[in-house]
């Protein structure tokens, strides 16, 4: 099979488990079902149609960071993409398997983030998974596993979260002496949110559902970024999620959008903001993080297509940054 075909076939037995997932999950009675019911992205009628038509959404945007007690300038890239992934090894399935209690689909978030200190760059790498079926023991919204990355001149580290069982397995490998290699396991509170799902959460992919003018509260994981840059273990805390009682009109590169601002506000402090299109498909058009533990960010949107980019990897593949109005890099860039 060739792989556009094996990728179609992916994409078209996800949708029929999305929507299966949606039927069972909705079955099972749970006493904090505020916080654990379907997420409202995946009712919208256009989701299935939208999300499952074998391309991704790629998104870029102009960064600025804090690191070394001095504000960066930076890129980032958002690709949101399906695709259908193994409950026994949280991995994605070469070969989709019709029926397989095993597999069911994911909305993956591969976040990218490169920004200049001094003489290197930082290069950080997310990737997150959210269920969009219940299937295999794991319910529709909930996060299957999480991966953080970064690497600059001085070494690199990675760290990774995979539920299971009610239970959350971390480990974390990295150049410093006492980060060295540790693997731990964590709580896994009913409704708890993990921080590097918060993108997710802001389009409406997992819980909690929060409508205009509401608020909630749930216990939070701190997000990788967090833990990595300031050298702290991960720790649930007790966070309030809120949405604006009223949509704005907002500016961005491409003109103007009507967004919702939805919040995050940990209790240990800090605040993190996503600025979310009104209108279907919920682009992200702007996030900010600050105070707190938080590591200080500020996005804004530059552009945002659907393109199946893994077939973009040939030498005229570069043109395709030009719809992301961004450039490929110069010779001799570290």
């Amino acid at each position: 099979m060739s792989l556009s075909l094996q990728r179609k076939s992916v994409f078209v037995l996800s949708s029929a488990f999305a929507l299966a997932g949606l039927g069972g999950f909705a079955q099972e009675a749970d006493a904090n079902a505020s916080l654990m019911a379907v997420p409202s992205a995946l009712s919208h009628p256009s989701f299935a149609s939208h999300w499952y038509d074998g391309q991704a959404e790629v998104a870029s945007y102009d960064v600025s960071v804090d690191r070394y007690q001095e504000r960066r300038e930076g890129t980032a890239v958002l690709i949101f993409v399906t695709e259908t992934t193994s409950n026994a090894k949280r991995v994605k399935v070469d070969k989709v398997t019709s029926g397989s209690a095993d597999q069911f689909p994911v909305m993956k978030l591969n976040f990218i983030l490169d920004f200049p200190t001094g003489v290197y760059d930082y290069n950080v790498m997310q990737s997150t998974f959210v269920s969009l079926a219940a299937a295999a023991g794991v319910s529709v919204g909930a996060v299957t596993k999480a991966t953080f990355s970064s690497q600059e001149w001085c070494g690199h580290v990675f760290e990774q979260f995979v539920p299971r069982g009610g239970r959350v397995e971390h480990s974390v490998q990295s150049y410093f002496e006492d980060e060295e290699k540790k693997e731990t396991t964590l709580e896994a509170p009913t409704g708890g949110v993990f921080g590097d799902a918060l993108f997710h959460w802001s389009r409406g992919f997992t819980g909690p559902n929060v409508a205009a003018g509401e608020e909630r509260v749930a216990k939070l994981l701190t997000t990788s970024m967090e833990n990595r840059f300031r050298h702290k273990d991960p720790r649930w805390e007790t966070a309030t999620f809120g949405v604006d009682a009223r949509s704005k009109e907002v500016a961005w590169e491409g003109g103007k959008m009507r967004v919702h601002r939805k919040w995050v506000r940990p209790q240990s402090g800090g605040l993190a903001e996503f600025f979310v299109e009104e209108a279907f498909p919920h682009r992200l058009v702007r996030w900010t993080f600050s105070g707190g533990t938080l590591v200080a960010q500020d996005a804004r949107l530059v552009s945002a297509v659907r393109n199946k980019y893994w077939a973009l990897n040939g030498k005229d593949g570069v043109k395709a940054l030009t719809s992301l109005k961004l450039k490929a890099r110069p010779p001799r860039t570290p």
